[in-house]
């Protein structure tokens, strides 16, 4: 796997490229190659091209709320990042990449409301402790992956929740889509550093992860009760599938991690 295919991947550019075919190779090549290209990862998803939005104001609003989630992933990794000693010198290279990432994703969203014609809001202040629930995020590595992940998990959903606000300007769902597919790559490496499947099977977290996780048991899709015709298991079924959050149920999710300040968005 080069980092040509790699950054293929990451900037949507279907030429020359079967990604399923990419992925299983991937998946017999092993991770290692992935982890070595990561350097170069983000070079396709940094440019922003020409947005247009039939309905500005929505749009706007829509990638506002993305531009929340953005700013706290970024803001996370900044801060996890210059804490001395937490981030091991294994892992540091993915952690600062996905970082760099999440920067840029700041830099298209923005861009991208100031060309509709809208203001991006970046008045939301962020306590990354969860209010106190989680005070060693910044001390303690395996309680800062963790959190890495269910934030990147709870963004994934979160885009797929709002993709359908979108639908009428096409280019802005591009953009939003290809966030999406960046931050669902995270996911599965930030999983694999924890040791983890990098996917999810079922509802697979309990306590206050329990919201992130939500809904991921289900295996009807597009009216189809999957487990009525495949005999495949449930537990493989639910793998096979991810699902949607709403923005009410993102916002219960990272709410504990938000400053309130007059602007903030609920």
């Amino acid at each position: 796997m080069n980092t040509k295919e790699i950054l293929d991947l990451c900037s949507g550019d279907p030429r020359d490229l079967d990604r399923r075919a990419l992925l299983l190779k991937a998946g017999k090549t092993g991770l290692g190659m992935v982890f070595a290209a990561l350097p170069f990862i983000g070079a396709g998803c940094a440019g922003i091209g020409k947005l247009v939005a039939n309905d500005p104001k929505r749009a706007a609003d829509v990638l506002n709320f993305a531009l929340l989630l953005e700013r706290r992933e970024a803001e996370f990794y900044k801060i996890g990042l210059e804490a001395s000693g937490l981030v091991p010198a294994s892992d540091r290279a993915v952690i600062e990449q996905i970082g760099r990432n999440e920067a840029r994703h700041v830099v298209f969203l923005t861009t991208g409301i100031t060309g509709i014609g809208g203001t991006p809001d970046t008045s939301t202040q962020f306590d990354h402790t969860g209010s106190g629930k989680v005070p060693d995020v910044f001390r303690n590595y395996k309680t800062f992956v963790k959190l890495a992940q269910t934030n990147e998990e709870t963004g994934v959903r979160a885009y797929k929740g709002q993709a359908p606000f979108l639908m009428d300007s096409p280019t802005l769902l591009t953009a939003a889509l290809r966030i999406h597919s960046s931050e669902a790559r995270h996911v599965a490496l930030l999983r694999h550093v924890r040791g983890l499947k990098g996917w999810i099977t079922d509802s697979e977290a309990t306590g206050a992860d329990a919201r992130t996780y939500a809904g991921e048991g289900n295996t009807t899709h597009g009216g189809v009760r999957m487990d009525s015709v495949s005999k495949v298991s449930h537990r493989a079924l639910t793998e096979a599938f991810d699902e949607p959050l709403t923005r009410a149920q993102v916002m219960a999710i990272v709410s504990p991690f938000i400053r309130r300040t007059a602007s903030t968005p609920t």
